[in-house]
C-alpha cells in the first residue's frame, strides 16, 4: 500500500515509511484528496476505526473525536445557509445530508456500538480516565479482559461506598 500523504503530511504509513528509510526501500506514496484538515482527521479516525484488532472502547473513543468535527460543521452549514436553492451545499465542509438525530447514536453507529455502550463510556473516561485508556488498550485482569459495562459497574459501585462512607458519623 503507498503512504498516504495530505499536502506533504503523512497521514497514514508511518510506521512504513520508518521502515522503508531505515533499511533504504523504496516506497510509493498517494495524494489523499481533502479539501480541508476536517475532512483528512474524518478520514484518518475512519482509517483507523476499519482496523480489525480496535477494541470496542477505542472505537468509540475515535468515534467521539468525531463529535467536535460534525459539531463544528454544523456550524458551518447554518451560518453559511446551509443548501443552496438547487440543494446542492454551499460550503463543501458543511455536507451532513442525512445526518439528523442525536449525536450519540451517531457516534454508537459510527463505532458499532449500541447507544448505550457510548454512555457508558463517556461516563468512564469523564470519572475515571485510566480505566477508560484500559478498556481502549484492551487490558486484561485476572486473564479476563476489561468489559465498558463491567468497568461502568464497578466504578458505580466504589462511588456509592465512598457516598456512604462520607455520610457516616464516626
Amino acid at each position: 500500500q503507498p503512504i498516504k500523504l495530505w499536502q506533504g503530511y503523512i497521514v497514514d504509513g508511518h510506521n512504513r515509511y520508518h521502515l522503508c528509510s531505515k533499511h533504504a526501500l523504496p516506497f510509493k506514496t498517494g495524494e489523499l484528496d481533502r479539501e480541508n484538515e476536517s475532512q483528512v482527521i474524518l478520514w484518518i479516525i475512519d482509517n483507523q476505526m476499519g482496523r480489525r484488532n480496535i477494541e470496542s472502547a477505542a472505537k468509540i473513543r475515535l468515534a467521539l473525536n468525531k463529535e467536535g468535527i460534525r459539531s463544528r460543521q454544523a456550524e458551518i452549514r447554518m451560518k453559511s445557509g446551509g443548501y443552496d436553492y438547487k440543494g446542492s451545499v454551499k460550503h463543501p465542509s458543511a455536507d451532513l445530508r442525512g445526518s439528523s438525530g442525536k449525536a450519540t447514536e451517531f457516534i454508537a453507529q459510527d463505532a458499532g456500538v449500541s447507544a448505550r455502550s457510548v454512555e457508558l463510556f463517556k461516563y468512564i473516561e469523564k470519572n475515571a480516565p485510566n480505566l477508560a485508556d484500559d478498556l481502549c488498550s484492551g487490558k486484561k485482569v485476572n486473564n479476563k479482559k476489561l468489559s465498558i459495562g463491567g468497568v461502568y459497574r464497578d466504578l458505580r459501585k466504589e462511588e456509592r461506598q465512598l457516598g456512604l462512607k462520607a455520610t457516616e458519623f464516626p
